[in-house]
């Protein structure tokens, strides 16, 4: 609807028609779904929540040396996905993580599943992540913090 206002369609059908003509109005229609609001840790208590009790409960129900497989749907850019990799090895420890954790992370959007793979944040975006936390998982680069690299390759985007 808020695209039909934008261009003046009087009902769904004459909007339906102008997006089978314009490919323009197509991309502008699919922008206007996708949200792509993300951070690192967004909604902090159920952040809280998933480590203190779920990440456990998942882990404990699993035999040592078992595969954990996580999905992460919607997940934008990366920073939920990467959140999740962080929780997982705050449990397990890095090695652990590494050797059990695998999180599948989708998305519709093409662009925000590049920025996820590079895995590569501008200071703004890093504000949820505590010092502690941006020193055991990220390296800082002349262009931000990317996340550590044996880390990431347990995330497929």
């Amino acid at each position: 609807r808020k695209r039909m206002a934008v261009v003046d369609a009087a009902d769904f059908e004459q909007y339906r028609d102008l997006i089978e003509a314009d490919p323009a109005e197509q991309a502008r229609l699919v922008d206007a779904i996708l949200i792509n609001v993300t951070s690192f840790f967004r909604d902090r208590a159920a952040w809280e929540a998933l480590a203190e009790q779920v990440v456990p409960a998942i882990v404990d129900s699993r035999a040592s040396g078992v595969p954990i497989r996580v999905w992460s749907a919607g997940c934008a850019s990366g920073e939920e996905a990467y959140s999740l990799a962080m929780v997982f090895a705050e449990h397990l420890g890095i090695d652990g993580f590494i050797e059990r954790v695998k999180i599948f992370a989708t998305d519709v959007d093409d662009d925000a599943l590049a920025q996820a793979r590079a895995a590569l944040y501008p200071e703004s975006r890093m504000e949820a992540v505590s010092a502690e936390r941006r020193e055991r998982f990220f390296t800082p680069t002349p262009e931000g913090c990317q996340f550590r690299a044996d880390m990431r390759r347990c995330v497929v985007f």
